[in-house]
């Protein structure tokens, strides 16, 4: 699946982000919420000429949706379960990282970076208060550039456009 994905956002395999752990002995319930999540946050809009059959109720529902708000970001903009490595490197991150359910970077919808935790109940405030420090320990953790000059290590994944307050030095 990851794979699929890779070749159709023209991304490397390595980007893609992990397999989600123990989908099938948990019935899937949070890789099924982060795919909500995403989609929710995406709201793609159906296309009206291909329901032109369908009874009334359903092209008035999908008209619904089309007249709503869009959403953000395109499919692109989103990563899922990417670790954020506050030790090691990308490709072998060290311990006391977090691993990010969702990260959005959409900055034309003014959304330059966003990790986003999906919980299904099943950790307490002080767990997913643990989980936002890492990831404020990952956002701030710095690593040399090519030329030798300490840069925050989300930007060696992640760029930010002029005028979005995070540009790249």
């Amino acid at each position: 699946m990851a794979g699929g994905a890779a070749t159709e956002l023209q991304r490397p395999l390595s980007e893609m982000g992990a397999t989600a752990r123990g989908a099938g002995a948990a019935g899937a319930t949070h890789p099924m919420a982060v795919n909500e999540t995403v989609i929710a946050l995406l709201r793609p809009k159906p296309d009206l000429a291909k329901l032109a059959t369908d009874p009334p109720a359903v092209r008035a529902a999908a008209q619904d949706v089309v007249d709503a708000p869009g959403g953000v970001g395109s499919i692109g903009s989103y990563w899922t379960e990417v670790a954020l490595p506050v030790a090691g490197s990308w490709s072998t991150p060290g311990r006391g990282g977090a691993q990010a359910d969702i990260v959005l970077t959409a900055p034309q919808d003014d959304i330059p970076l966003l990790f986003v935790e999906v919980d299904n109940c099943h950790e307490t405030a002080e767990e997913l208060a643990d989980k936002l420090e890492k990831y404020a320990r990952f956002y701030h953790r710095k690593v040399k550039d090519t030329a030798g000059k300490a840069q925050p290590m989300w930007r060696t994944r992640w760029t930010t456009p002029p005028g979005t307050g995070l540009e790249n030095p």
